[in-house]
């Protein structure tokens, strides 16, 4: 761990090269600056665990080449755009801030890994059906989700981690889950 301060400079989006940004694990605070959906080469953008505050910014959700996005552990709040222009987003780390609203991946077909965990989330599960036959890591726990577990969730096929504890769905468990073979660890308690 460092203890880099500070804000984040919007003069880094000037780094149009720039394909990786890592800042994780920092006390770096302030807001995402909005130029920062101005990186045209970025695949990688990591600031967890840092003291981020302020609205996500909409403009992330343009970056055309960004394959991983981790804003874990901060104060970060706001709803999340749909992200559709990041077709190539494969990983999406956004537990334990503020965020609220619901959710729309627009039809990602890429996502192997989405943990939302611990934030204000409400409404129905989001639909990753498009991404059903790749998606390993689904972590949703300690949100306000409502309704049913909704039937796409049997059919993904190679799941390892499926969280959903603590939210307010209800009804029944797709029969089909259990049929597989990847499934490692399943984490439904606390729901209605």
């Amino acid at each position: 761990k460092n203890n880099l301060q500070g804000k984040l400079p919007r003069d880094l989006s000037l780094l149009k090269y720039l394909t990786s940004l890592n800042l994780s694990r920092n006390q770096i605070s302030g807001g995402i600056p909005v130029a920062f959906g101005s990186f045209e080469n970025l695949e990688d953008l990591s600031l967890r665990n840092n003291l981020l505050t302020g609205s996500f910014p909409l403009e992330l959700s343009s970056l055309a080449t960004l394959r991983s996005l981790d804003l874990s552990f901060n104060a970060i709040t706001g709803s999340l755009p749909s992200f559709s222009l990041s077709e190539k987003l494969s990983t999406v780390l956004l537990g334990n801030n503020d965020l609220y609203g619901e959710l729309s991946f627009g039809g990602l077909r890429n996502l192997e890994e989405v943990v939302l965990e611990n934030n204000e989330f409400s409404g129905p599960l989001p639909d990753l059906s498009d991404s059903s036959g790749i998606l390993k890591v689904f972590r949703l726990g300690g949100n306000s989700f409502t309704g049913k577990i909704p039937a796409w969730i049997g059919t993904l096929a190679n799941i390892k981690v499926l969280n959903l504890e603590g939210n307010l769905l209800h009804g029944n468990v797709p029969l089909s889950i259990w049929n597989t073979s990847s499934l490692r660890e399943v984490i439904l308690a606390g729901n209605s």
